[in-house]
């Protein structure tokens, strides 16, 4: 196994912020109800189960084998309750929803075994369908069911990651106290038979030693030893600094031939093949200082995020955003549940009232870029909410936004022509497509203009009005085209 040290040019390096998690695990218990949301309309005539029927933990509810996603498995034991069109995401679509009978047990997916060297690609493919773990991460595993975009033998990057460049990130050692290093390479053993051209990376915090000691194995060809900066762990950003392969935000390391998985997944992969065990349940990282109690939990997918967050706010008003402040989307109604890509829920109280003559305060416990303000002598605790700090005014071309961009790009350049709507060649010709909407432009801009919006406002445009397509962004990057 070769170690390398990788990083890559601009990024910002996230610390000392209010609302870190307990590196305890919790469980929340099972949940009264939990619901499945399934694709499209089309969807509610292929549920295999109808109102009032009993299901089992680990039984399918939905399975169409031409769609990716498929298929949908219950998470508790129960009744279904109903099965009725909802909106969801701006569109209607079918939701089936289980109320629990309240006990715990599960039904094994068929076919496992304990003896993993006896499993060939086909066996362990076809349990991880039915467990619901190959359609985890963002381009899914790859499997002889449509559970990836890219074929398995297509595959020659296979990015296992444990980053930490967020601002709040899952904590290694939980994960791994739940199972053993001995699951998790068992499970990462399972993944190369599936992938069996890959090349296997281990992408890991530099400075988290023990870790890195502990993870080494002949089962990775490299172990990358990266920079915890934002936004080291977002998919495209990784698998440029492993493989040196540019992922254009309107692509993903699938056209690079590549699958980014986090160790979770791994894990998941474990317990599926090695016990049977269906995608039931997710560690969630509760974090941000809007919540009064912060850990690790145990929640069932499907589970809704007021079951979730229940006893945990201590009465506040909280903004809900799943995965990352700087990318996660904002939980709109805390009536939908969590579904199996969460991995992070993070609160954060909404500063809805603004402060006087702001500017004379010296801003103790107030985050900046600048070296201009007493926390960066002062490391306290630093403020975590939805607050702006100020209102938007002229770009002052400070060039924060240069430095960190991850791309190479000019985002206050580029945020002008948009602005005054001359989206043509010229702003392709500054690279518009490289951007993979981190938002990192957006955080430290001092001026508080929304670049990242007016980025992918101009992308949106160039290819509505012509002047790209999918197909020619991969060729000019010397990327593939998948399903």
């Amino acid at each position: 196994m070769e170690t390398k040290k990788k990083t890559f040019k601009g990024g910002f390096v996230f610390k000392g912020f209010q609302g870190y998690p307990l590196a305890v695990v919790e469980s929340i218990g099972l949940p009264e109800t939990v619901m499945y949301p399934l694709l499209d309309t089309k969807s509610l005539n292929e549920a295999l189960v109808s109102k009032g029927d009993t299901v089992k933990a680990g039984q399918l509810l939905w399975q169409n084998d031409d769609v990716m996603g498929s298929p949908v498995i219950a998470t508790i034991n129960g009744t279904v309750k109903s099965i009725k069109p909802t909106m969801w995401e701006g569109s209607k679509v079918p939701v089936i929803t289980v109320e629990s009978d309240g006990t715990e047990k599960w039904t094994p997916v068929k076919g496992v075994t304990e003896d993993l060297d006896s499993l060939d690609a086909a066996d362990i493919e076809e349990t991880l369908y039915f467990a619901g773990v190959a359609s985890s991460g963002r381009d899914g595993i790859p499997t002889r069911f449509n559970t990836s975009p890219i074929k398995s033998e297509e595959v020659q990057h296979l990015i296992v990651k444990h980053c930490e460049s967020d601002v709040y990130n899952t904590d290694l050692s939980v994960l791994l106290r739940e199972n053993t290093l001995e699951d998790f390479f068992d499970g990462l053993s399972l993944l190369k038979k599936i992938m069996p051209n890959a090349r296997v990376y281990m992408a890991m915090n530099r400075k988290n030693p023990p870790w890195i000691k502990e993870l080494s194995s002949d089962l990775f060809d490299e172990m990358v030893l990266v920079t915890p900066k934002y936004p080291q762990g977002q998919d495209e950003i990784l698998t440029e600094t492993v493989t040196g392969m540019k992922i254009p935000g309107e692509c993903t390391p699938a056209n690079a031939s590549a699958i980014v998985l986090d160790v979770q997944t791994v894990l998941h992969v474990y317990d599926a093949v090695k016990t049977g065990k269906p995608l039931l349940e997710k560690i969630i990282t509760m974090a941000g200082p809007g919540f009064s109690n912060r850990s690790h939990v145990k929640v069932r997918i499907g589970t809704s995020f007021d079951q979730i967050v229940k006893g945990r706010t201590a009465g506040k008003e909280n903004r809900y955003i799943i995965n990352s402040t700087m990318t996660g989307s904002a939980v709109s109604d805390m009536a939908k549940p969590l579904e199996s890509d969460c991995n992070i829920l993070i609160a954060l109280e909404e500063g809805r009232v603004g402060e006087i003559m702001l500017w004379t305060k010296p801003g103790f416990r107030k985050h900046s870029i600048m070296n201009t303000m007493a926390n960066a002598i002062f490391p306290l605790a630093k403020i975590n909410n939805t607050n702006m700090n100020g209102e938007e005014r002229a770009c002052l071309s400070c060039g924060n936004c240069y430095n960190v961009c991850p791309s190479g790009l000019y985002p206050t350049q580029l945020f002008k022509y948009v602005e005054r709507d001359k989206v043509d060649e010229t702003v392709m010709r500054y690279g518009i497509f490289k951007c993979i909407d981190c938002n990192l432009c957006t955080y430290v801009c001092t001026a508080k203009i929304p670049l990242s919006d007016f980025m992918k406002e101009g992308k949106a445009r160039l290819i509505k009005d012509g002047y790209a397509s999918k197909k020619e962004i991969l060729t000019s990057y010397g990327l593939k085209e998948t399903e």
